[in-house]
């Protein structure tokens, strides 16, 4: 990845979500340091938005964690930690993700979506 400074100067001219300005970056291989992905990830409308509120329910955590994937970065927010670990204790089994309760319930496309997210935040085991 090359280094950069700021992010693309399209995006502040667009006035748009410091996210959505995250994610243009990360698709341009434009490098970030820790400091500026930090204030990108906090002054974030959307994410504020979709961090407000918590519930330990399987489907509300798959459902909240296939929307802030999108997001670069977001799996150092606490709130995502949070997510990951109730995910992994609560409906996590050998199987599969179980969100509606037992290993006959697995639902494959969440699987895959859970599969995929876990794979770019922490890498492929």
């Amino acid at each position: 990845m090359r280094e950069a400074p700021t992010l693309p100067n399209i995006a502040a001219e667009m006035d748009m979500d410091s996210a959505l300005r995250l994610r243009l970056a990360f698709e341009q291989n434009i490098s970030l340091n820790d400091m500026a992905i930090e204030e990108h990830l906090e002054s974030s409308e959307l994410v504020k938005k979709l961090t407000a509120d918590y519930m330990e329910h399987p489907l509300f955590a798959v459902f909240r964690i296939v929307g802030i994937s999108e997001i670069p970065y977001v799996e150092r927010l606490p709130y995502t930690q949070r997510l990951i670990e109730y995910i992994n204790k609560s409906i996590a089994t050998n199987e599969g993700f179980a969100p509606l309760g037992g290993v006959k319930e697995l639902v494959s496309c969440y699987n895959a979506v859970l599969y995929r997210y876990w794979q770019n935040c922490f890498g492929a085991y």
